[in-house]
């Protein structure tokens, strides 16, 4: 019997091929954990659910509108809009623009051409799709705004706020006016949904732990409820609210790539070849099970003491807990962050309690605590939930 030696042979080459186009053509993307084969290609597939939906939507803080008047000077009307339970376009759309990051990073050129055919089509007929009529309407906003921000004879109008706003600091600073123009605007979209999502999150947790409301209800009380962040960031309960909010939901998923110079360079030791590509994400720390046992655990006893009452201190833990980088590169928009957090937790549970709309897990009462399990995501450029995080709001008397 001859053995089938051009058959094999044929069927090898062609799994050597299959195998080439697979590593040479599989978005990069795909190698993060919990990103998914082919992560890149489901935007096509499906759509985002949404992060957060539910009857508490319109009583959380407009963070858009308070964003653009810190980074303009100028509000952007989203609250006018909101107030009557609709989206303003130009924001749904540059929120939705973000949903598509897997693939404008895996495949420019293409997404490029469609730009070039889209604005074809516009000339010649004057028509565009919504999402891209949102994203003019936006880059016309921001343009409009940052040359108002610039000039006080600008016809867009003035500035809705007395102190200045981060485009005159970033100015003032020696920052070219464009590049002030570009770290405004991703205020408005970087800057709102990862912080919202934390809120999200933290809200759905807090919604399994009704006797954790109430213990935090109280100690707001002791405060009067106040909305300074110096005494807010000293209410224990709150506090470990917030970072293990921050820890638990790593929204910030996405990876900031350096190329390694000329030369190399030694790192803790190793060597590292130039042209070396190295990264890292926020959530492989924040998620660190060593530094965090039970990660996908949201539970603020992580940071408080047995009663709640005072803080315990863990070196590890706290050298693991970087979700807004450090040094030099620490995140331009850490505190403000933070001053949403704080204040909009605080301001839900002074106005409601809140339980969820379907329950992950049996909800005890009398529990300090039920730790409750981080919802199905995909970790992409931003971590995107695939539940729907719905509460129910019952105003407080």
């Amino acid at each position: 019997m001859t053995l089938p030696f051009l058959e094999l042979g044929a069927a090898f080459v062609i799994a050597v091929i299959i195998y080439r186009v697979i590593s040479v053509y599989t978005p990069p993307l795909s190698k993060i954990p919990n990103a998914g084969f082919g992560a890149a290609f489901s935007r096509f597939a499906w759509a985002f659910p949404q992060e957060y939906n539910g009857t508490i939507t319109l009583s959380l803080p407009k963070l858009h509108e308070r964003l653009a008047d810190f980074s303009f000077g100028t509000t952007i009307g989203a609250v006018d809009f909101w107030s009557g339970e609709k989206q303003l376009a130009m924001v749904e759309k540059n929120d939705e623009k973000a949903t598509w990051m897997p693939v404008l990073t895996n495949f420019p050129l293409l997404c490029e051409f469609w730009e070039i055919l889209e604005q074809s089509l516009y000339s010649l007929t004057g028509l565009r799709t919504k999402y891209s009529q949102g994203l003019a309407d936006f880059q016309t906003w921001s343009r409009n705004s940052w040359q108002a921000a610039l000039s006080a004879d600008s016809e867009f109008g003035k500035p809705s706020i007395i102190s200045p706003n981060l485009i005159q600091t970033l100015c003032n600073a020696g920052l070219p006016a464009e590049t002030a123009l570009s770290e405004a605007g991703e205020n408005l979209g970087p800057g709102t949904d990862t912080t919202s999502a934390t809120l999200a999150h933290i809200i759905w947790a807090l919604a399994h732990n009704p006797s954790y409301q109430d213990a935090l209800y109280q100690d707001l009380a002791g405060v009067s409820f106040v909305t300074d962040m110096t005494t807010l960031e000293n209410i224990p309960r709150l506090q470990a609210c917030v970072k293990e909010g921050i820890r638990w939901a790593g929204a910030a998923a996405a990876m900031l790539p350096r190329i390694v110079p000329p030369g190399g360079i030694e790192l803790h030791g190793t060597f590292i070849p130039e042209g070396t590509v190295l990264t890292s994400s926020p959530i492989w720390y924040l998620h660190d099970t060593t530094a965090f046992p039970n990660p996908k655990l949201y539970d603020p006893y992580r940071w408080l003491s047995q009663d709640g009452k005072s803080l315990t201190r863990d070196n590890l833990r706290d050298r693991f807990y970087i979700p807004f980088s450090r040094g030099a590169n620490i995140c331009l928009g850490a505190h403000f962050s933070h001053l949403e957090l704080y204040v909009s937790v605080s301001q839900l549970v002074l106005n409601f309690r809140f339980e969820p709309r379907n329950p992950s897990q049996t909800i005890l009462d009398n529990e300090a605590w039920n730790p409750v399990l981080l919802p199905d995501r995909k970790e992409w450029v931003a971590a995107v939930t695939v539940e729907s995080l719905q509460v129910v709001t019952h105003e407080r008397a």
